[in-house]
């Protein structure tokens, strides 16, 4: 029998007074503007507040948890109703976390301890830890004695009071060290917990602090099998991903035809605070274009990118905050009146689902059809000048790609909202190019994949586009 135990709406003051708690602040967890760069394009909540939270919950009379078995399967997103249901199943207790009809992770509870396979650990004492810096491994394996919670530091939540009556206070740091390990040491910045298998009961003689030991790490899938052992004992896997570098000016200067020459000429690009849009604006500035680019949550990351233009050409950049969730955006581009060239790269996640999801659709046809086709109206219908618009497609159009099938459906319906414009604008022509997978934080992967830089792909694109001009 399935029975749901309770939920919960994870908002960003439970990150941070989770990331207080655990000293895991890593920044896909805390930090909004820095986690759309990463490999879920937004926040997600820290998998030991979900195992805590599930615990939580329980309210077993006579079932003594020895084992627990953690199973992290999908994301779980902030602002969104998570429920937990529990059931029972050969004597263990099955804690299933969803998300609507999606399974977010599972966690077992079980009476008996399993066989101790992690021996007892030996590292050495470690005063110090330069958090701001990589760890490197040698021979992929790392020794490290826990430093981060001290018993009388730790203060338990009231939200997890609830968890003192089947944990004790020190398994629970314990529990919470490993976030801590994971998210701040190794793999530390760029790293996702996927599993976790804790034995409660070490049945040794312990100390104040946790051992942590990488037992191995499996290059194929940069997974990292991490034991740990003190009042409570057990391994974790954790992968980590890599995120690609944004190239600083100095890299397009170098690489722009000098025959290609932009003077004068004003550039909007929607979507210009990071990714191929901060890309964009930088090869456009380098040759000599005036910018706009326009941001929705990155705003210190635009004006960085607008000073680094400033300081190393004599173009102008504006930066223009475009939110395109509503139509406050209109007015704003009603104003710009003096208009060369449009880079269209607004858009949000691209995520993968097993069925078709309308909503998701909706979202994405709301910002590649609808306001996109609403924008160039309104240019259309303001400037005094004729208007060339790059619009980014996918080679997923040309593929079969049945986990992205919404993105697909928007964008092929994008290419025929394109047609439109081209037939009955007759300041606007659009070009549609379908760009392949490149590297891109849309494209982050636990995996080892060879996609080609974006970098020298669009240097291309665009110096062909502005010279058919």
């Amino acid at each position: 029998m399935i029975k749901k135990i309770g939920s919960k709406i994870y908002k960003n003051r439970d990150q941070i007074q989770f990331a207080k708690t655990s000293r895991d602040f890593n920044k896909i967890h805390t930090d909004k503007v820095f986690a759309r760069k990463l490999i879920f394009g937004e926040q997600i909540v820290h998998g030991i507040n979900i195992l805590l939270t599930a615990l939580s919950y329980l309210k077993e009379k006579n079932f003594k948890i020895s084992n627990i078995c953690c199973n992290f399967l999908n994301p779980v997103f902030l602002n969104s109703k998570v429920d937990f249901f529990k059931t029972h199943k050969n004597n263990n207790i099955i804690i299933h976390v969803k998300i609507e009809n999606e399974l977010k992770s599972v966690f077992t509870l079980s009476k008996k301890t399993k066989v101790n396979e992690i021996k007892d650990i030996r590292t050495k004492k470690i005063k110090k830890i330069n958090l701001k810096e990589n760890i490197k491994l040698i021979n992929n394996t790392l020794d490290f004695k826990s430093f981060n919670l001290k018993t009388n530091e730790i203060k338990i939540p009231k939200k997890f009071s609830n968890l003192l009556k089947i944990l004790n206070k020190t398994q629970i740091q314990e529990i919470l060290s490993i976030s801590f390990f994971v998210g701040m040491i190794c793999p530390g910045k760029y790293s996702l917990i996927s599993s976790i298998d804790i034995n409660l009961h070490s049945g040794r003689k312990t100390c104040r602090d946790v051992s942590f030991k990488v037992k191995k790490k499996d290059n194929r899938f940069n997974r990292f099998e991490i034991h740990f052992s003190n009042n409570i004992y057990g391994k974790v896997f954790a992968f980590s991903y890599k995120v690609p570098s944004q190239k600083k000016m100095s890299f397009f200067k170098k690489r722009i035809n000098k025959n290609i020459s932009l003077y004068k000429k004003n550039s909007l690009i929607i979507g210009g605070s990071r990714g191929l849009g901060e890309d964009t604006s930088k090869i456009l500035a380098s040759a000599g274009s005036n910018i706009i680019l326009t941001y929705l949550i990155g705003k210190q990351d635009a004006k960085k990118i607008k000073n680094e233009i400033e300081s190393e050409t004599n173009v102008k950049c504006k930066t223009l905050k475009l939110d395109l969730s509503n139509n406050s955006f209109l007015k704003k581009i009603r104003k710009l009146k003096e208009i060369d060239f449009l880079f269209y790269f607004a858009t949000i996640k691209i995520a993968s689902n097993k069925s078709f999801n309308y909503e998701l659709y909706k979202k994405y046809k709301r910002i590649y059809c609808l306001n996109f086709l609403k924008i160039c109206k309104i240019l259309n219908q303001i400037s005094n000048r004729k208007i060339n618009v790059f619009f980014p497609s996918t080679i997923f159009i040309n593929e079969k790609h049945n986990k992205y099938s919404e993105y697909i459906r928007a964008k092929k319906d994008s290419e025929k909202v394109i047609k439109k414009i081209n037939k009955n604008l007759k300041k606007i022509k659009v070009i549609s190019v379908r760009l392949p997978v490149m590297n891109t934080s849309q494209n982050i992967s636990i995996f080892n994949q060879n996609k080609p830089d974006s970098q020298n792909l669009l240097i291309s694109f665009i110096s062909n586009f502005v010279q058919n001009d």
